[in-house]
């Protein structure tokens, strides 16, 4: 199957809007942006959509060839997110994939034709242009584009915003496809009903504008889901976001031999000398939700605490002593110790942990044991490891749901 770049067609609005509460977002997109490019492998009967946004890609398809039209002809190496994908969908491409995070996520959608009117009550008003600097400073995934994408939905879609004395202290914005989200109070005008009264409004403009106003919350967010139930949305499906990586990217392998280059500096090239069964792997951890009623628990060991018992079960010939550059970390069941691993600490926020070592006693539910090291590194902000490991080392890593993207023998 052959896939050939299309503009918007009535054809492929169509084919999307057999399951349109699963395609809200891609028929956004395709709506708000006539610069992305859209491929399809019939214009006049579509089996599949796929549009490019950068890195994330909108897809829908029942069809298992067109899925493996996308990964061969536009993902054969590198990294690649997904947006918004219906949930077996999802499923069904990261079967065969590396995954280096995920979001599952519930649609609600508002299906009635009316919504309270509150206008009245409330100074409530579209966000101003002259504010997307202010919506911009408290949004959670800010970055280096989050002010122009934030100024492109403040002009060409619907915003609803409470003003006090003229300034925004609540607000929710329409993404460019046509999700409701970006919502925002301030701290001093929380616990105020004013995200319920901004929702709302939205609602009611988005109304009438002739579209269904719908959102997608991340699973485990269990304030929005609240508040989109108390504003009158429906759940109508399930969706998720999510990255793999293809292939073995030039990122992934620099960062290998960085790894390499750390655990020399750290023991020495004379060690790599003489032992042949030392490897640089990178490593890219699931993001995924962790088992609340896991037996295990991983902490980071305290200065206070000896470090005997945990050099004891390491017991690695590479590791003669742990360095200060090093952080020791503990695996325990029940208050007892069942596994260790070192890792080399980061420089800066935005640098991951180097994985040094790493063992465990026999017996230990190595899948579950996965769950909980991942949910550890995630308490402190960190999604993907890489560094030198052994052959026994790596097949733990691997059991655990750890995905090695580059390997280089030494």
């Amino acid at each position: 199957m052959k896939l050939l770049q299309t503009q918007k067609t009535d054809e492929i609005l169509s084919y999307l809007r057999l399951n349109e509460r699963v395609n809200l977002n891609i028929i956004g997109k395709i709506e708000n942006n006539s610069e992305l490019p859209i491929y399809t492998d019939n214009p006049k009967a579509p089996l599949g959509v796929l549009v490019k946004a950068g890195y994330m890609h909108f897809l829908y398809t029942e069809s298992d060839a067109f899925i493996e039209a996308v990964l061969s002809q536009h993902m054969s190496e590198g990294f690649f997110g997904f947006a918004g994908l219906d949930q077996k969908l999802a499923a069904k491409i990261k079967e065969t994939q590396i995954v280096m995070w995920s979001n599952p996520c519930t649609i609600y959608a508002y299906l009635k034709d009316q919504v309270e009117d509150l206008t009245g009550e409330y100074d409530l008003r579209p966000i101003a242009y002259e504010d997307a600097e202010t919506v911009d400073k408290y949004y959670e995934y800010r970055g280096a584009h989050s002010i122009h994408e934030i100024r492109n939905d403040i002009k060409d879609r619907p915003s609803s915003a409470v003003y006090i004395n003229n300034e925004p202290v609540c607000w929710v914005l329409v993404h460019e496809d046509n999700s409701m989200g970006i919502m925002y109070t301030k701290e001093e005008h929380r616990r105020k009903g004013l995200a319920e009264v901004v929702s709302k409004d939205l609602t009611r403009r988005i109304i009438e504008k002739g579209q269904t106003p719908y959102l997608q919350i991340v699973d485990g967010n269990s304030k929005s889901h609240g508040l989109a139930k108390k504003c009158g949305f429906e759940e109508v499906g399930a969706c998720e976001w999510f990255g793999i990586i293809r292939g073995e990217p030039k990122e992934i392998q620099e960062m290998a031999l960085q790894a390499v280059k750390a655990f020399k500096d750290v023991y020495g090239i004379e060690l790599f000398e003489k032992n042949t069964s030392i490897k640089a792997a990178y490593f890219a951890m699931f993001w995924h939700k962790g088992n609340a009623k896991s037996l295990y628990t991983v902490r980071q060991l305290s200065l206070e605490e000896s470090a005997d018992a945990f050099m004891t079960l390491l017991n690695q010939p590479l590791i003669k002593e742990v360095k200060e550059e090093m952080d020791m970390w503990v695996v325990e069941k029940s208050g007892k110790l069942v596994g260790a691993a070192l890792m080399q600490t980061p420089e800066d926020d935005e640098s991951d942990y180097i994985i040094q070592a790493i063992s465990l006693k026999e017996g230990v539910d190595v899948s579950e044991l996965g769950t909980a090291l991942i949910e550890g590194f995630k308490n402190k902000g960190k999604y993907f490891i890489y560094g030198v490991v052994d052959e026994k080392s790596e097949e733990i890593l691997m059991q655990m749901n750890f995905a090695t993207g580059s390997t280089f023998n030494l």
